[in-house]
């Protein structure tokens, strides 16, 4: 993301780059392609997940970002179990591409990231993510996921 080294120890990272490493002693001609840190952690009973930058990152690098903060629900408002969810998007201010991500609640949070996860690592815009086909019912999602609602409201403040 930030296009230099950096320090993330993950356990998904150790096993890619043990994976790299066992390539190249094998023969093959192959390297790490680096990661985004996306993770999550359980606390209590909520998920809290990330990838990408932050805001302090962006700041100390000089991103000339905007960020977004939505609470939506993890599934449709009618449907019975549907949870708050929030979540923050840093993206870049010019381009519209989703730079990080961070998300919390006590039911969605823990899988949706790596629906952002991808989206950041493919420099993907607010808009593409937004018009996305997302799978839908009540159980688990609202007619717009939740990131679509997030990418939308972000787009919303500068359109």
């Amino acid at each position: 993301m930030l296009g230099k080294d950096v320090h993330i120890p993950l356990a998904t990272y150790a096993n890619r780059q043990g994976r790299v490493l066992a390539e190249i002693l094998s023969g093959k001609s192959t390297t790490f392609p680096g990661g985004i840190g996306a993770s999550v952690i359980k606390v209590l009973d909520l998920a809290l997940s990330q990838a990408g930058i932050n805001e302090v990152q962006a700041k100390e690098e000089g991103v000339n970002y905007s960020t977004s903060f939505v609470k939506t629900y993890s599934n449709a408002g009618y449907y019975p179990g549907s949870k708050p969810l929030y979540i923050k998007l840093i993206f870049d201010e010019n381009s519209k591409i989703i730079l990080g991500a961070q998300m919390i609640g006590k039911k969605g949070a823990e899988h949706r990231i790596n629906t952002l996860s991808l989206a950041i690592s493919k420099k993907m815009t607010l808009r593409e993510l937004a018009y996305m086909d997302f799978a839908y019912t009540p159980a688990y999602s609202g007619a717009w996921d939740p990131i679509q609602i997030a990418c939308n409201v972000a787009l919303g403040r500068e359109e």
